[in-house]
């Protein structure tokens, strides 16, 4: 139980910290480690008290993110480190229109963690009431 507990910790705090993250990118790196840290502990207290719901928005979420990394990896045939600066570049202060890459990535990262939580909750209540 204790270690279920701590998984259910940790995957709430891993939501509340990958949220901070993307609200949080062009902060001061001091304020942007404190509003991380301050909202995975949140995270992972709110998941101890709605654990079901938190385990499916952070696995569809947290997936969601790692699927668009690893397409994005794919093919843009750089290495992980130099693709997270070209996203954090990407900005379109320049006014070269590549900021909107950034909204299309949020947008397509909110739609698949939305789908992947739909199958989530879909395939709990169809084994509930097959059960």
């Amino acid at each position: 139980v204790p270690v279920y507990l701590l998984s259910v910790f940790g995957g709430g705090a891993t939501l509340g910290g990958v949220l901070a993250a993307v609200f949080t990118l062009h902060s001061d790196a001091d304020i942007r480690a404190f509003v991380v840290a301050v909202l995975a502990a949140i995270g992972g207290f709110l998941a101890l008290f709605v654990r079901r719901f938190i385990i499916i928005a952070a696995t569809s979420l947290n997936g969601a993110a790692l699927a668009i990394g690893g397409v994005w990896l794919l093919y843009s045939g750089t290495k992980p480190k130099e693709a997270w600066e070209q996203y954090v570049a990407a900005d379109g202060a320049a006014g070269d229109g590549v900021g909107i890459y950034k909204y299309l990535l949020a947008g397509v990262w909110a739609a698949l963690g939305c789908l992947g939580a739909w199958m989530q909750f879909s395939a709990g209540r169809k084994a509930r009431a097959e059960g």
